[in-house]
Protein backbone atom coordinates (compact mmCIF):
# COMPACT_ATOMS: atom_id res chain seq x y z
CA UNK A 1 0.00 0.00 0.00
CA UNK A 2 0.81 3.25 -1.07
CA UNK A 3 0.24 4.70 2.23
CA UNK A 4 2.37 1.97 4.57
CA UNK A 5 5.28 2.46 1.97
CA UNK A 6 5.60 6.10 2.70
CA UNK A 7 5.68 5.80 6.34
CA UNK A 8 7.85 2.94 6.36
CA UNK A 9 10.54 5.29 4.38
CA UNK A 10 9.62 8.55 6.21
CA UNK A 11 11.95 10.67 7.75
CA UNK A 12 12.06 10.22 11.54
CA UNK A 13 13.39 12.49 14.88
CA UNK A 14 16.36 9.54 15.27
CA UNK A 15 16.87 9.10 11.89
CA UNK A 16 20.77 9.23 10.68
CA UNK A 17 21.72 10.86 7.48
CA UNK A 18 24.27 9.82 5.43
CA UNK A 19 26.50 11.94 6.55
CA UNK A 20 26.16 10.29 10.00
CA UNK A 21 24.29 13.59 11.62
CA UNK A 22 21.01 12.57 13.73
CA UNK A 23 17.97 13.92 12.83
CA UNK A 24 16.44 16.23 15.50
CA UNK A 25 13.91 19.29 15.15
CA UNK A 26 14.11 20.12 11.70
CA UNK A 27 11.97 16.83 10.82
CA UNK A 28 8.65 17.69 13.33
CA UNK A 29 9.42 21.19 11.31
CA UNK A 30 9.18 19.99 7.82
CA UNK A 31 6.08 18.00 8.79
CA UNK A 32 4.42 21.12 10.04
CA UNK A 33 5.16 22.87 7.12
CA UNK A 34 4.00 19.97 5.09
CA UNK A 35 0.80 19.74 6.79
CA UNK A 36 0.09 22.80 7.74
CA UNK A 37 0.48 24.53 4.69
CA UNK A 38 1.09 22.05 1.38
CA UNK A 39 -1.63 19.39 2.34
CA UNK A 40 -3.88 21.78 4.27
CA UNK A 41 -4.43 21.76 8.48
CA UNK A 42 -7.95 22.00 7.91
CA UNK A 43 -7.86 18.95 5.74
CA UNK A 44 -5.80 17.05 8.20
CA UNK A 45 -8.28 17.68 11.12
CA UNK A 46 -11.10 16.92 9.18
CA UNK A 47 -9.58 13.41 8.14
CA UNK A 48 -8.64 12.74 11.37
CA UNK A 49 -11.96 13.97 13.31
CA UNK A 50 -13.60 10.93 10.50
CA UNK A 51 -11.53 8.22 11.61
CA UNK A 52 -10.91 8.86 15.20
CA UNK A 53 -13.01 8.75 18.45
CA UNK A 54 -11.03 11.70 19.90
CA UNK A 55 -12.05 14.84 17.84
CA UNK A 56 -9.72 17.78 17.43
CA UNK A 57 -10.98 21.40 16.83
CA UNK A 58 -9.32 24.38 15.05
CA UNK A 59 -7.05 25.10 18.35
CA UNK A 60 -5.19 21.55 16.17
CA UNK A 61 -4.73 23.79 13.14
CA UNK A 62 -3.43 26.91 15.46
CA UNK A 63 -1.04 24.49 17.07
CA UNK A 64 -0.07 22.84 13.32
CA UNK A 65 0.91 25.78 11.42
CA UNK A 66 1.71 28.75 14.40
CA UNK A 67 2.66 27.39 17.79
CA UNK A 68 4.79 24.06 17.15
CA UNK A 69 6.75 25.63 14.29
CA UNK A 70 7.66 28.29 16.49
CA UNK A 71 8.75 26.22 19.19
CA UNK A 72 11.19 24.16 16.32
CA UNK A 73 12.69 27.18 15.17
CA UNK A 74 13.64 28.40 18.49
CA UNK A 75 15.38 24.79 19.42
CA UNK A 76 16.81 24.76 15.85
CA UNK A 77 18.21 28.44 16.06
CA UNK A 78 19.85 27.58 19.37
CA UNK A 79 20.92 24.08 18.48
CA UNK A 80 22.80 26.36 15.73
CA UNK A 81 24.29 28.72 18.26
CA UNK A 82 25.99 26.00 20.56
CA UNK A 83 26.81 24.27 16.98
CA UNK A 84 28.78 27.20 15.51
CA UNK A 85 30.11 27.94 19.52
CA UNK A 86 31.33 24.40 20.35
CA UNK A 87 32.30 23.11 16.87
CA UNK A 88 31.62 20.53 15.24
CA UNK A 89 33.43 16.91 14.80
CA UNK A 90 36.17 18.30 16.49
CA UNK A 91 36.58 21.14 14.01
CA UNK A 92 37.01 24.94 15.38
CA UNK A 93 33.61 26.98 15.65
CA UNK A 94 34.68 29.75 12.66
CA UNK A 95 35.18 26.54 10.39
CA UNK A 96 31.35 25.53 11.12
CA UNK A 97 30.01 28.88 11.05
CA UNK A 98 31.21 28.76 8.30
CA UNK A 99 29.51 25.75 6.91
CA UNK A 100 25.96 27.15 8.78
CA UNK A 101 26.39 30.22 6.74
CA UNK A 102 26.53 27.82 3.57
CA UNK A 103 24.03 26.50 4.29
CA UNK A 104 21.40 29.20 5.10
CA UNK A 105 22.73 30.82 1.92
CA UNK A 106 21.89 27.82 -0.37
CA UNK A 107 18.87 28.20 1.49
CA UNK A 108 17.81 31.85 1.15
CA UNK A 109 19.25 31.39 -2.46
CA UNK A 110 17.06 28.64 -3.41
CA UNK A 111 13.84 30.76 -2.26
CA UNK A 112 15.57 33.69 -4.05
CA UNK A 113 15.26 32.01 -7.29
CA UNK A 114 12.38 30.45 -7.05
CA UNK A 115 10.83 34.03 -6.33
CA UNK A 116 12.68 35.47 -9.20
CA UNK A 117 11.53 32.22 -11.46
CA UNK A 118 7.89 33.00 -9.89
CA UNK A 119 7.84 36.79 -10.57
CA UNK A 120 9.12 36.03 -14.51
CA UNK A 121 6.76 33.74 -15.33
CA UNK A 122 3.68 35.88 -13.74
CA UNK A 123 5.38 38.62 -15.89
CA UNK A 124 4.48 36.31 -19.02
CA UNK A 125 1.21 35.63 -18.22
CA UNK A 126 0.55 39.22 -17.68
CA UNK A 127 1.79 40.08 -21.38
CA UNK A 128 -0.15 37.11 -22.75
CA UNK A 129 -3.49 38.82 -21.56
Amino acid sequence: EPVELRRMNALRVGSITNTGQELQDSVGLLECIIIGYVYKAQKAREYVNAVSDFHVGKWWDICIMIITPVILIISIVLSIVKLVQNGYGGYPGWATGIGVAITISIIVASFVLMWIKGKALQDDTDDSE
